[in-house]
């Protein structure tokens, strides 16, 4: 009896510090489906098609590869594309993208494409 109460306010406890899911604005999740062209050289730009990729959604761009990471140049936002430069630092080699995302919980979200740079 005894330990059931205690459960039961260490339950409660733990509620009472989490943030009500109405307590936070929802925030569309940004999804890149594919990069065009899915090959390019430094200097290139590449366009980005996927879901809620506005201004409002996300805030930065990056090319990953293992421990690598690298913020692209945005040259601009829609709703569904994210046009961006092939930074000079790239070396060749294959990288995944990976968007930040704005609102009250920024998080870094890895985007299931790949862009080979030559």
């Amino acid at each position: 009896m005894i330990r059931a109460l205690v459960v039961c306010l260490a339950c409660l406890s733990i509620a009472m510090v989490l943030p009500a899911s109405g307590d936070l604005p929802k925030v569309p999740v940004p999804l890149i489906s594919t990069v065009d062209p899915g090959t390019a050289k430094v200097g290139a730009t590449l366009v980005a098609n996927g879901t809620s990729l506005d201004k409002s959604a996300v805030a930065s761009l990056y090319m990953i590869q293992g421990e690598s990471t690298i913020e692209v140049k945005m040259v601009s936002q829609t709703a569904d594309a994210i046009k961006f430069i092939v930074p000079d630092s790239m070396k060749a080699g294959r990288y995944d993208l990976m968007v930040l995302t704005k609102g009250p919980i920024p998080q870094y979200i890895e985007e299931p494409v790949l862009v080979t740079v030559e």
